[in-house]
């Protein structure tokens, strides 16, 4: 993957893309996608963008949120689940934060609806932490 080629017929580009377009040599879409855990922006062929979104959901897995989600019942399933409605609501891949959301929420409503309170309790704080560290501008994803 390069930063300033085309995915599909190598030519140097004039301009690197900051969303999907046409090359002008070949006229193939080019997808641009941020990459974890580096952040880096790529240029991609279709058949890629899979393999970026599972990437993506790997990353969120093994992040410090999941690992203690995981703790009280949470699944790499609920990430992935998550990971595509949000993808078909919002037409594009979603932001990972988003993601991470959409996993606190549905774990906490989870934990209630079982009557664990404890669970319950242990999620709030998780989800408190998150939106203070949010909330700050402060790196979600390095702890």
């Amino acid at each position: 993957m390069e930063k300033n080629k085309c995915p599909y017929c190598k030519q140097k580009l004039e301009k690197i893309p900051s969303r999907k377009t046409k090359c002008k040599f070949c006229s193939e879409f080019i997808f641009v996608r941020t990459i974890p855990p580096k952040m880096e922006k790529v240029l991609i062929k279709e058949d890629e963008i899979d393999k970026i979104e599972n990437a993506w959901i790997d990353y969120l897995f093994d992040s410090y949120w999941m690992q203690e989600l995981k703790k009280l019942g949470a699944s790499k399933k609920d990430v992935e689940n998550m990971y595509y409605v949000l993808k078909e609501r919002f037409g594009t891949s979603p932001l990972i934060a988003d993601v991470m959301w959409g996993v606190f929420n549905n774990s906490y409503l989870d934990s209630i609806k079982k009557g664990n309170e404890n669970n319950s309790n242990k999620i709030q704080d998780l989800i408190d932490k998150f939106k203070a560290l949010e909330g700050k501008g402060e790196e979600l994803w390095s702890i």
